[in-house]
């Protein structure tokens, strides 16, 4: 299947994609991929080489910035989102309470998810729709709200080619860790950074961290490096076992 994927690419007529052959090559092999270390954690099979890593990227690594009423816009759809219960996803089974009398919560609204787009939210909230379209979105997209005295364990995302974006909607106390490196929550001020780096959350505040979270491509990689990925997600064989660590089953 890798072989006969490889050869759908090269019939686009694309260049300059050494890397996405390499990617879909290690696949088979996993010889590409570095070994994982104290702060980072890798797929085996599903690396990209020759990608600059992190831990945090600077604000110029996002497609578009969002303006300041564009920012306060998004602030109310937020609002008026988790008001929607029915839209809300649950996943207070992922984060723990920093304090035994806390109740551990996480809810997150998404509007894209597995590299699919939730018609329903971008519908209703449009403003956040429109930011979100700017960007070069890979995975998901959601408002994610932390409740108080909770916190997101220490954890890798294990993929080097998409980055992460924190947009705070809020002025917050709560603290990401990403790879020993802590930053605070600014409403408006971008955190971007590389999700395969092992990063926490800690809310130990007694408010909410209100933030707009999406993945973008990783910022090396170029429109047809990307038409690429797309294209083996496309054409893969859902029949076929894969696992991202073991490869073909």
């Amino acid at each position: 299947m890798v072989r006969d994927i490889w050869s759908r690419i090269c019939a686009q007529g694309w260049s300059h994609l050494d890397r996405i052959e390499r990617y879909l090559f290690n696949m088979l092999d996993g010889e590409a991929t570095p070994e994982n270390s104290s702060s980072r954690e890798l797929f085996r099979r599903l690396y990209i080489p020759g990608l600059g890593a992190g831990p945090y990227y600077g604000a110029d690594a996002l497609q578009s910035p969002v303006g300041i009423d564009e920012l306060a816009a998004i602030q109310g759809e937020a609002i008026s989102a988790f008001g929607e219960r029915a839209l809300v996803t649950d996943h207070s089974d992922l984060v723990v309470a920093n304090d035994s009398s806390a109740r551990a919560a996480w809810d997150c609204v998404y509007f894209r998810k597995e590299f699919k787009d939730v018609e329903k939210t971008h519908h209703l909230f449009p403003v956040t729709s429109a930011f979100l379209k700017r960007q070069r979105l890979a995975t998901e997209a959601l408002f994610s709200r932390l409740a108080p005295s909770t916190n997101i364990e220490r954890h890798s995302d294990c993929a080097n080619y998409v980055t992460t974006v924190h947009l705070p909607l809020m002025d917050s106390s709560s603290v990401i860790n990403v790879a020993g490196a802590a930053r605070q929550y600014v409403s408006g001020q971008v955190i971007i950074f590389d999700s395969s780096f092992y990063h926490s959350v800690d809310n130990s505040s007694c408010f909410n961290r209100d933030i707009l979270l999406f993945n973008i491509w990783h910022q090396d990689l170029s429109d047809q490096e990307i038409a690429a990925m797309m294209l083996i997600r496309n054409h893969w064989n859902s029949a076929i076992s894969f696992d991202p660590e073991s490869g073909f089953l």
